[in-house]
């Protein structure tokens, strides 16, 4: 253990020397001891070895003592140095850990101010863009239009006034439901046809027939519109609609009419012709025609005067 101490290794030598000369004389002592006493005759070299042994151990425990001292001595220093080596070591640790919770802090206030930043960045611009969505929805509501958007999967998510006008159902009711079931949708052809037309042209026209919430039977004119993401994927589609129930029913009158002038027209005998401004024949019923003569079944188109 005092390898290490040039000194300490000299002292224990000198230790071990006394110590081992202390044995020789301790062996020869004895043997003198035991051959005098069979003797029964002492040497005078046993009393000058006895005394020389005492001397040499009182040495050797005074070596010792100051040997033991010297460690103590030593021990208590390396104790006191190692108290202030360990309170130096407490004392750099809790400044480290207190400079390092500082900059930690420090770090962590900047990066909570630049997230606050940004979350109030963020925040501004969501309340724009929700200011914005909601001017376009209030601007949608005011279309007399029926304007409704919904999810590729048919579910409704916007529903203006004009469609709770035509159709009778509030906003609420209609949420989330799909307008071809609950409007009873009558398409012009398979939707399935008209999906697949909407996916490939991006929109579609058309006329359908909804029922109300009243049961009433309306016509309407429809416009869909394919809505897509930032991405260009599809995300939804927007419907266009006006009633065209009352228009229909007057082309339907008109029609009825026409077709019943036109049968009383060609099954009269009185000639009936249709001139146009240019005094050309825009029709000539069979009684007419038969009064014209032969040549004459061609006459639509021609002037009055050239016939």
């Amino acid at each position: 253990l005092v390898s290490d101490d040039r000194a300490r290794s000299v002292q224990l030598g000198a230790i071990q020397s006394s110590t081992d000369r202390w044995r020789r004389l301790a062996e020869r002592a004895v043997e003198l001891h035991r051959t005098g006493s069979e003797n029964g005759q002492y040497q005078p070299s046993v009393w000058t070895d006895d005394l020389q042994l005492k001397q040499l151990m009182d040495s050797i425990r005074a070596q010792h003592e100051a040997f033991g001292a010297t460690e103590l001595r030593l021990r208590n220093i390396s104790a006191r140095r190692a108290r202030r080596y360990s309170r130096l070591t407490v004392i750099t640790c809790t400044i480290l850990a207190l400079l390092g919770g500082g900059l930690l802090a420090l770090f962590l206030w900047r990066q909570m101010r630049a997230l606050g930043r940004d979350f109030s960045a963020s925040l501004s611009i969501a309340r724009s863009h929700a200011e914005s969505l909601s001017e376009k929805a209030q601007l949608l509501d005011l279309a007399y239009d029926t304007i409704v958007v919904r999810a590729l999967d048919g579910g409704i998510r916007f529903w203006n006034n004009g469609a709770e006008e035509m159709y009778g159902y509030s906003k609420q009711q209609a949420a989330g439901k799909t307008s071809q079931d609950f409007l009873h949708t009558v398409f012009p052809e398979p939707l399935a046809d008209i999906e697949e037309k909407l996916r490939r042209d991006g929109r579609w026209e058309g006329e359908l027939v909804r029922t109300t919430q009243g049961g009433k039977r309306v016509v309407v004119s429809c416009r869909w519109v394919l809505q897509r993401d930032n991405n260009g994927q599809p995300c939804g589609v927007m419907e266009i609609g006006s009633d065209i129930t009352e228009r229909k029913e007057r082309e339907e009158d008109l029609r009825e009419r026409e077709l019943l002038l036109r049968t009383v027209a060609e099954q009269t005998d009185i000639g009936l012709v249709v001139l146009s401004d240019q005094r050309r024949y825009l029709y000539s019923n069979p009684a007419h025609t038969r009064m014209m003569g032969p040549g004459s079944t061609k006459i639509e188109g021609q002037r009055v005067s050239d016939i």
